[in-house]
């Protein structure tokens, strides 16, 4: 290759590469050249770097003393090229840029010089630092799927030992005379039992799998109503300030839950106040924020690009660190040596179950920025959940055959007893398979079927399905300690839906009741 052609390529790399190149004195690493991409990534013309070395443009972090020349001097020595990573450049454009550096000998008649490449690894790092987030927001977000999972699978369980307690409870204090000694005993039975089934419902919105009564409600107004119930209860420190927007949208919400949210937040803001001064400021708008985008949003489904109601409560408190972020939503996790619970683990749930997310910003001693994202309301519908209202007198009319089918024995043994005392003839089955059989063999035998929706072997759902192909006009009670939404949907989309109630664990015996008696009332087709 002719000697002028390989000189004018090595001159064209050196001026088009995207490397910044750096030619230098390997002994007083004073800079005598630099192509276009060092400069740019300096911040600085060619004239003014070859005025400095360098230990003026390039340092290697955590090191006092670099590097730098022992490599060039090795290269110089052997003839070798070395490279590393750990290196930053200064810039006047931008901030300090972590750089992968490449050293190496030039080979020259006269003076040795030594060549430094310069390799950006911004954006290697920052892609590694996204992962990283990413990565640890995905094990977060399977470490609460995981006990989000276990608590449902216990609350699942309790709910159906609480329907045995409870009925079993209620039973009682009918059959005993009102001054009877042991009533009182048997009504504390009874309330504690009540105590209990809260509890569950507390397991179930962490989970994220409440029921909830939905309806379409102003956030702001719940603010406003809870701020002022919270002001004596706050650090006297601690200064509240609103910055409310009235015209925002309605969002579908439980406002004993969403308000909640906003006294759990609130408290944990004046917390991290604690004994000084600061400031805790509360606010509503609505966006249009990708929340995908951001690494600490925790939500339980995947959000789409819509307009969200925000709820923003920010504290000039203790802050925290960050890799803290993800702990503070877990069961019992807490900064303070007292206050363990399912505070901050239940608001997340809260917010599961209303189809939003919860966004985490903090500093250490800088204080914390906690953003709650709400769909907002598509109508201003009322949503509610059907309520048991006072037991109703069975009709007298009816067959009074009523098929159970529950894998639970304490809700089927209850269930027996308490229909049989009513007038009822019971029958039971312990699994979604058995309980289909027995309806099979004479579906016109059974007024109604009393259905658990999560059994073994065949759900509930399954047996109602199949069970409506072989007799469609089949009266249905689902009961369920889960959120009873899905289904629903499903039933009151189809021509079976006024023949399907619904009835959530734990309940009454007078919810069973009437939920029967409204039910059979209701379709109006007496059997002779």
């Amino acid at each position: 290759m002719n000697p002028d052609h390989t000189t004018e390529i090595g001159e064209c790399i050196f001026r088009e590469a995207n490397d910044g190149f750096l030619i230098v004195d390997p002994e007083s690493l004073s800079i005598l050249d630099a192509n276009p991409s060092a400069q740019r990534m300096c911040g600085r013309p060619r004239k003014s770097l070859q005025q400095l070395s360098v230990p003026d443009v390039l340092y290697e972090e955590g090191k006092e003393k670099s590097s730098l020349s022992l490599l060039l001097k090795a290269c110089q020595t052997t003839r070798l090229s070395a490279s590393t990573d750990g290196f930053r450049l200064r810039s006047l454009r931008k901030k300090d840029l972590p750089v992968h550096v490449s050293v190496s000998r030039i080979h020259t008649e006269s003076t040795p010089l030594g060549l430094i490449i310069l390799r950006d690894t911004s954006k290697l790092a920052e892609a590694i630092e996204n992962q990283r987030r990413m990565e640890l927001q995905m094990f977060h977000a399977q470490k609460l799927e995981s006990l989000g999972l276990m608590a449902s699978g216990i609350a699942h369980d309790f709910n159906n030992l609480l329907v045995s307690m409870l009925g079993n409870a209620n039973l009682i204090v009918e059959r005993l005379p009102k001054d009877s000694p042991d009533r009182p005993m048997a009504k504390s039975i009874e309330a504690a039992a009540t105590q209990a089934a809260e509890l569950t419902q507390q397991l179930l919105t962490y989970a994220g799998h409440a029921k909830l009564p939905m309806s379409a409600t102003s956030v702001s107004k719940v603010i406003t109503d809870t701020t002022a119930l919270l002001r004596t209860a706050i650090s006297p420190l601690a200064i509240m300030q609103l910055d409310l927007q009235e015209s925002l949208p309605q969002v579908c919400a439980d406002v004993s839950q969403l308000r909640q949210v906003i006294m759990n937040l609130i408290t944990n803001a004046s917390e991290s106040i604690g004994e000084r001064p600061g400031v805790i400021s509360v606010r509503t708008f609505v966006t249009n924020e990708d929340m995908k985008q951001e690494p600490a949003t925790f939500t339980s489904t995947i959000l789409p690009q819509d307009s969200y109601v925000v709820i923003e409560v920010e504290d000039s408190g203790c802050g925290m660190e960050e890799d803290d972020i993800h702990k503070i939503f877990d069961p019992f996790y807490s900064t303070k040596l007292t206050g363990r619970g399912l505070g901050l683990a239940a608001t997340l749930g809260i917010i599961h179950s209303h189809r939003g997310a919860i966004q985490v910003t903090t500093r250490k001693s800088h204080g914390s920025r906690f953003r709650i994202f709400l769909p907002r309301s598509k109508n201003r519908e009322t949503i509610t959940q059907p309520r048991s209202a006072q037991p109703a007198n069975i009709p007298g009319t009816w067959s009074r055959q009523i098929l159970v089918i529950d894998d639970a024995p304490g809700v089927r043994t209850l269930a027996r007893n308490a229909l049989t005392l009513s007038g009822f003839n019971v029958e039971v089955a312990g699994d979604g398979e058995q309980g289909l059989e027995i309806f099979s063999r004479d579906p016109e035998r059974f007024d109604l079927v009393i259905l658990d929706l999560t059994m073994p072997k065949m759900s509930g759902q399954e047996v109602l399905f199949h069970a409506l192909k072989i007799r469609p006009e089949t009266r249905f009670i689902l009961t369920s300690g889960f959120e009873l939404d899905e289904v629903r949907q499903t039933i009151e989309n189809s021509p079976h839906a006024g023949n399907v109630s619904y009835l959530a664990k734990p309940f009454r015996i007078d919810d069973l009741r009437h939920a029967i008696t409204q039910l059979l009332i209701s379709t109006r087709h007496k059997i002779s």
